[in-house]
């Protein structure tokens, strides 16, 4: 049975650029205030991911990384820490699974002083080399709110086909998906067809 989820992120009252920041999240039975009785996930408990709002900076890091999980999960209260490269607002998103129910909740933070904006780089191209590695995408001409797309991946190195991918954290790849103004947030995963990735078909949203 599916419980409604009480969650609360704490962070200190300032975060600054360049300084270790303990970040904690709690996950609780709304109702009960109980500790949720979570499940590992891609070999993880709790998995925490940071991204700037300039998305220059990413993070994906985990509890157990930190700390024993003894503690944590009887308080059903779970703790990271970060330093914050640089000034700017952040998205924490924490996913977890509670029974058969998958638990997805974000937030944002401020980091030091800066001007709030939405102005980032913007680049739509579908090629890309990634520490030498050659990155292709392929993606419908049209991608609509609202409506499901797929998207492929193909990797080559010097001209050659990638097919030696291993799994990561139990997937072979992973997608952390935001909107520009961090107010949406998905973490889904890929999956291997012939040495291709490919990212089921997933809900688009506005």
């Amino acid at each position: 049975e599916e419980v409604d989820i009480y969650s609360r992120l704490m962070v200190p009252d300032t975060l600054l650029p360049g300084r270790l920041a303990e970040i904690r999240v709690v996950l609780k039975d709304i109702k009960t205030q109980q500790p949720l009785p979570l499940l590992v996930t891609h070999e993880r408990l709790v998995h925490f991911l940071i991204i700037s709002d300039d998305f220059k900076h990413f993070a994906h890091i985990h509890p157990e990384d930190f700390a024993s999980l003894d503690t944590q999960k009887q308080q059903g209260e779970y703790m990271v820490r970060y330093v914050f490269p640089q000034a700017g607002r952040y998205l924490i998103a924490v996913d977890s699974t509670h029974e058969d129910h998958a638990i997805a909740k974000h937030f944002t933070v401020d980091v030091g002083n800066f001007k709030p904006t939405l102005t980032v780089a913007r680049d739509f191209s579908s090629q890309g080399i990634f520490d030498s590695y050659s990155v292709e995408l392929d993606k419908p001409e049209t991608i609509r709110s609202g409506e499901e797309v797929e998207l492929k991946y193909t990797f080559t190195k010097d001209g050659k086909a990638v097919t030696d991918i291993v799994p990561y954290l139990g997937a072979p790849m992973h997608f952390a998906i935001t909107s520009v103004d961090l107010a949406t947030f998905s973490h889904t995963h890929g999956e291997l067809h012939n040495g291709e990735l490919h990212m089921g078909s997933i809900g688009v949203v506005g």
